[in-house]
């Protein structure tokens, strides 16, 4: 593999996708929105509550991806009523974003500056995961959550991912041994039940101590650590009063 060629053409999707994904965004119905962050209890007294900023670019991603209306995502229908201008970069993401899928991985070798190696623990495949950030901060048998989109010779995150600690690992290998359908099975699963799968594969890990995103991005870029502001956001540290009232500490109550 030529690291130098993948890292180039990296830079180049990261950026179309980055301007993409802000534009979807506009297309988010809030309802979705707000059902979702009650379900990983996000939502508290009316208002987005997080941890870290980022855990709002994961709502953002399930949301696009994994909420449907009349059959359709956000990203489907963004493809109907403003579809982009045509081009090989933008072509290549879109063709990206419609194989996205989520799924866990695993680090198996680190490429500094580049990206890292990884095993597809659901899908059982292993892809070269581009992202010079990461590169220079992995480890190897680092677990993570995340979208990912597909390409020729590399895959890329769609935004922020979430570690797996400990604590997460055990329950979600529950969840899985408790699953009637097998997620190693792509085609037994229906979209509707792949999207609870994510949902439930990111509410163990938000839930968890260790439940902090991995921002993946190119160092130096403008991107890095961006996120959207959605109206009504609130940023709790875990330390800090609970916003319920109760006068605990968020970690000790609904933080937990």
């Amino acid at each position: 593999m030529d690291y130098t060629e993948v890292l180039e053409k990296y830079k180049r999707m990261r950026s179309v996708a980055f301007e993409l994904n802000n534009s979807l965004l506009e297309l988010i119905p809030k309802k979705a929105i707000e059902s979702t962050a009650r379900k990983w209890g996000l939502w508290r007294k009316g208002k987005l509550v997080f941890d870290i900023e980022e855990h709002m670019s994961v709502l953002m991603d399930y949301v696009i991806h994994d909420c449907f209306l009349n059959g359709q995502n956000v990203f489907e229908r963004y493809l109907v009523q403003q579809p982009p201008e045509s081009g090989a970069d933008m072509q290549a993401v879109l063709g990206g974003m419609r194989r996205a899928f989520f799924s866990i991985f695993r680090v198996e070798k680190v490429v500094k500056n580049v990206g890292v190696h990884v095993l597809d623990i659901l899908g059982d495949r292993q892809y070269f995961l581009a992202d010079a950030g990461l590169g220079n901060t992995a480890s190897e048998a680092l677990t993570l959550v995340s979208r990912v989109f597909p390409f020729d010779d590399f895959i890329i995150t769609s935004g922020a991912a979430l570690p797996v600690d400990d604590e997460a690992s055990a329950d979600i290998a529950d969840y899985l041994n408790s699953m009637e359908k097998s997620p190693l099975d792509g085609e037994a699963m229906t979209r509707d039940e792949r999207a609870d799968l994510n949902a439930s594969l990111i509410g163990f890990c938000l839930r968890s101590e260790g439940g902090h995103s991995v921002r993946y991005a190119e160092a130096g870029d403008k991107s890095v650590g961006r996120v959207i502001p959605f109206p009504g956001t609130q940023h709790v540290g875990r330390n800090e009063p609970c916003p319920c009232g109760s006068g605990k500490k968020y970690k000790k109550c609904c933080g937990q």
